[in-house]
């Protein structure tokens, strides 16, 4: 009896907002031809994912570009040049559809909606790649002021574990501040995000914040104070708000984050 030999290849996952190089990293041996069903189910495996409202997109080498991955998909390896190793391997990016645009009175627009006008407005804040833990203390203390449920880093830069950290940092930071959550990159932070919660993206170019309305239910996204918001944290954003000024377009990271809550606290209580 004829036998089929097994062929092996990596699998890339990630959220969308991260690189797929710096995601999950799967071996997969398979018979071919590879079915979308053996990568959903490798997926699901591996990453934390709603299977209602997290859309997982695979990359095709021939359009160079992404299309949605179905159980039925019959999906193609291919080997990137720019890798050494010349391994065939498929990237699979998973996306949060509650960032996209829903069509209207579908389920889960509906969905959607239902979440936002349910209970009382709510809101985390928190900084990409922060490079300082100072401007974490700060921001923190202010978003406890201003209304915040959660402060949060993700990907920190500071060494949280540091004489400074623990010695003069924690010191600063009152027993009644709003929980403060360390992620330790994008795909984290993606798969513990609250459901049909709008994640906000504080960068240059967005919308204007005096023309913006905020979401009852959102998770603003302040950049690095040195690179700011990455275009892929962007890409992962349902809105992008920019800050008004008269010269500098430039922000420190907490004055920034402390003009978009309040802007969200005096317009929300009109």
């Amino acid at each position: 009896m004829a036998t089929t030999s097994l062929t092996e290849v990596e699998l890339r996952i990630c959220f969308t907002g991260n690189r797929v190089a710096k995601g999950t990293h799967v071996t997969l041996q398979y018979c071919p031809p590879l079915t979308g069903k053996l990568l959903v189910h490798k997926v699901t495996e591996k990453m934390t994912i709603d299977r209602l409202y997290h859309e997982m997109m695979v990359y095709n080498s021939e359009i160079h570009g992404w299309e949605r991955l179905k159980a039925n998909s019959t999906v193609s390896p291919y080997s990137d040049a720019k890798l050494e190793s010349r391994k065939l391997h498929v990237d699979i990016e998973i996306t949060n559809l509650y960032q996209r645009p829903l069509f209207p009175f579908s389920k889960l627009f509906t969905r959607f909606q239902t979440i936002q006008n349910t209970g009382p407005p709510d809101f985390s804040i928190g900084i990409f790649q922060g490079k300082t833990s100072y401007n974490v203390v700060k921001l923190r203390r202010i978003a406890t002021q201003l209304g915040a449920s959660e402060c949060f880093v993700i990907h920190p830069r500071f060494r949280q574990g540091s004489a400074e950290w623990t010695a003069e940092e924690d010191k600063k930071i009152d027993a009644s501040c709003v929980p403060y959550v360390e992620y330790l990159d994008f795909d984290e932070f993606s798969s513990k995000a609250k459901e049909g919660y709008v994640f906000v993206a504080i960068e240059m170019g967005g919308q204007d914040l005096v023309e913006y309305k905020h979401p009852r239910k959102a998770i603003y996204i302040l950049g690095a104070e040195d690179n700011g918001v990455s275009t892929l944290v962007q890409r992962a954003c349902r809105d992008m708000v920019a800050l008004p000024s008269s010269r500098s377009q430039s922000f420190n990271v907490t004055c920034a984050g402390s003009i978009v809550m309040y802007d969200r606290m005096t317009k929300l209580s009109l």
